[in-house]
């Protein structure tokens, strides 16, 4: 029951909310880039950007993401508006041919940084 399984604000459930109601068929379970979708669906909804990496379209079209022969090599977030206390979730691991993943200037004293 869809309904009530996945209930809640969680980013799992954030994450399996948005898988579901995505009618497009890179959603699917059989679809071959699936899992990766599935692992940067996770990232975004950890991190809590302000400014959100995901979007309806293939990832390799992201801006944030970089892909050779359509698999995701390269996880690029500078300036995304990160938390300075962010954790990683483990379900990056599940991308098999990710080398690089950057965080760059999420961090910067800038941005924390209060006008008075």
């Amino acid at each position: 029951d869809i309904e009530s399984i996945y209930t809640g604000n969680s980013s799992f459930n954030q994450v399996i909310d948005w898988l579901l109601k995505d009618p497009d068929p890179k959603q699917q379970c059989e679809d071959s880039n699936f899992i990766e979708r599935y692992a940067l669906l996770n990232a975004n909804y950890a991190f809590n950007p302000t400014i959100p990496f995901i979007a309806r379209d293939e990832q390799c079209r992201w801006n944030s993401i970089a892909c050779i022969e359509g698999k995701v090599v390269s996880i690029e977030l500078s300036e995304q508006g990160l938390e300075e206390d962010i954790t990683i979730p483990t379900e990056l691991k599940l991308i098999s041919n990710l080398t690089t993943f950057r965080l760059g200037k999420n961090f910067e004293p800038a941005i924390r940084m209060i006008l008075i």
